[in-house]
């Protein structure tokens, strides 16, 4: 595992709990952000894999 897909599994994780926090506190704002912290940490784990499939 490569630094890229490390760091977009651990923004997807704190995207998970900002937006499972955000639904039961009922703050739209804090729910959001995590979907958006969810969507980079997706779009970083796919960078990783990309650049390790180039390096094979």
């Amino acid at each position: 595992m490569n630094e890229h897909k490390l760091k977009g599994s651990i923004d997807k994780l704190k995207g998970e709990v900002k937006e499972r926090w955000g639904k039961l506190t009922d703050h739209q704002s804090m729910e959001t952000e995590g979907k958006v912290e969810k969507a980079k940490g997706k779009v970083k784990n796919i960078y990783g894999e990309i650049k390790e499939e180039l390096k094979r």
